[in-house]
């Protein structure tokens, strides 16, 4: 590897300033998922357990909306 190359590569990871490491928080931000739901009747009990078993630190609400389903 030419010179001007080698100085460019040390140079770079000298001035590196990203975080090293990052620790994971105690608790997430609450997050609200909206569960669109049009005749679902079939499925939404697997969406929404699907939904539960996220590992997700924080709270979580779940809203399930339903315009006009048939079922």
């Amino acid at each position: 590897m030419p010179g001007w190359a080698t100085i460019f590569v040390l140079c770079s990871l000298i001035s590196d300033r990203r975080v090293k490491y990052c620790e994971k928080p105690e608790v997430s931000e609450p997050l609200t998922v909206l569960v669109a739901a049009y005749n679902e009747e079939a499925s939404i009990t697997e969406t929404l357990a699907s939904i539960a078993r996220q590992n997700y630190l924080g709270r979580v609400r779940v809203l399930v909306i339903n315009d006009g389903s048939t079922d």
